[in-house]
């Protein structure tokens, strides 16, 4: 019985690792984005973009910190406008 594996020479299983790592940089330089744009570490999470599994829940983490930057932003912004009227 001969390994389907073993006579491909292994091009298959590096065949099937490209997308993951295609879509990991495409992942990571969006992350790496997000992160620069709210004042995070951008190469740590271009690092953590390029990891299956992991970037998806960790760029779930970042889109919900990024929302809160947001927020306070917002907040800030207007409380500086009623402030303005107030005067």
């Amino acid at each position: 019985m001969t390994n389907a594996y073993a006579s491909s020479g292994g091009s298959a299983g590096i065949a099937s690792i490209i997308p993951l790592l295609m879509f990991g940089i495409i992942y990571g330089f969006v992350l790496k984005f997000i992160a620069k744009r709210i004042g995070k570490n951008e190469w740590l999470w271009f690092v953590i973009g390029l990891i299956p599994l992991v970037n998806g829940f960790a760029g779930l983490w970042l889109m919900c910190t990024a929302f809160n930057y947001i927020m306070d932003k917002l907040e800030y912004l207007d409380k500086s406008i009623s402030r303005v009227d107030s005067i």
